[in-house]
């Protein structure tokens, strides 16, 4: 599996490593390269490599066991074009003009240093959100609960952007077919970027080893998920298996945010929430900044080694057929989903 990969210059670095102990954006930066990131800058290779002996940003992070410390040589326009699902690039305006339209229309994280660096404040310390769905009949015991009704309200706390996949799992998803349009295609239709000019991708794995969902259902499936968005190109794939643990979990996978549902997603119908569901949104970033001298804190403990943890199990021990028998069946688009380009 390959790290978080960002992108920036030196100058950001070295202005990264002198904010480190406060709490500017520039303090979020230096943790994200320090705790999950191979770090890429715009000079030479053998500049950093001398740098890295005798300057305190760089001789910091090598000691820590970063050893992927490297040069991108070209054009930064050519690595925003090339970019990785979950790459982060901190770009100079005069070289990145348009970084709020790239996030929108690609879905990658592209911050201005200059105006934008409160981003990563935010994918830090706001972009955490727990949630409650809760029956009606719960409210008149309870009268406290948050008056939650549907995935809408849950999603619009605040914008899971920039996105431009989903992968998601859950062994009871179809159990109820009857509630799909409630339940997974509002998830879907709250999930899909307006302004996204590239193909977006969904997966979804769940659990069927007692042959419930036939193909021809999981079909049907995936031809009402395009029609929920006929303005916009989407890659649909079911993938149905028989390895219950890995998804037992259930979760959703966004290039930048982990949301778990403890009983699951497919719990409202037409009449509304008919479970008690009690989850999470969480950046990957979500707390990146916390100091590692703090009790409990290792620095294997990121939302964003739980996400990649999570796609490693999916991808090895379900996607790659070629390796296990665990897989029923793969409906849909011919695609490979892009939230799986890091796991090797």
């Amino acid at each position: 599996m390959l790290p978080q990969r960002v992108f920036c210059k030196y100058s950001t670095l070295i202005e990264a490593f002198n904010k480190k102990e406060s709490s500017h954006p520039y303090a979020i930066l230096y943790s994200i390269i320090q705790r999950v990131a191979d770090l890429y800058l715009e000079i030479p290779k053998y500049q950093i490599d001398q740098k890295a002996i005798t300057e305190p940003a760089l001789r910091q992070l090598s000691r820590g066991g970063n050893k992927n410390l490297r040069s991108y040589n070209d054009n930064i326009k050519i690595q925003v074009d090339n970019a990785l699902f979950d790459d982060l690039f901190i770009v100079d305006p005069k070289e990145i003009p348009n970084s709020s339209l790239i996030r929108k229309q690609r879905g990658i994280l592209v911050i201005d240093h200059v105006k934008e660096m409160n981003l990563l404040q935010d994918l830090s310390y706001r972009h955490y959100r727990p949630f409650s769905l809760v029956p009606n009949r719960h409210f008149e015991n309870n009268p406290s609960y948050e008056r939650t009704f549907s995935w809408r309200n849950v999603f619009n706390s605040f914008p899971i952007s920039p996105i431009n996949a989903v992968i998601i799992t859950d062994n009871f998803l179809f159990k109820k077919r009857e509630r799909n349009s409630f339940s997974l295609f509002e998830i879907i239709r709250n999930l899909i970027p307006y302004d996204l000019k590239i193909p977006f991708h969904i997966s979804i794995f769940f659990n069927n080893g007692d042959g419930s969902v036939t193909k021809e259902m999981a079909q049907s499936i995936i031809e009402q998920i395009h029609k929920l968005v006929d303005n916009k190109k989407i890659l649909v794939q079911i993938i149905a298996h028989t390895n219950k643990s890995v998804t037992h979990d259930r979760v959703i996978l966004t290039n930048y945010h982990y949301i778990i549902s403890g009983v699951g997603f497919n719990v409202i119908d037409s009449s509304g929430v008919k479970e008690v569901a009690r989850g999470t949104i969480e950046s990957v970033f979500h707390n990146i900044d916390m100091n590692l001298t703090e009790p409990n804190v290792r620095p294997g403990t990121t939302i964003k080694h739980l996400h990649n943890q999570t796609l490693l199990w999916l991808k090895k021990e379900i996607y790659d057929k070629n390796s296990n028998t665990n897989i029923v069946y793969i409906v849909g688009d011919e695609f490979v989903n892009r939230l799986f380009n890091s796991v090797s």
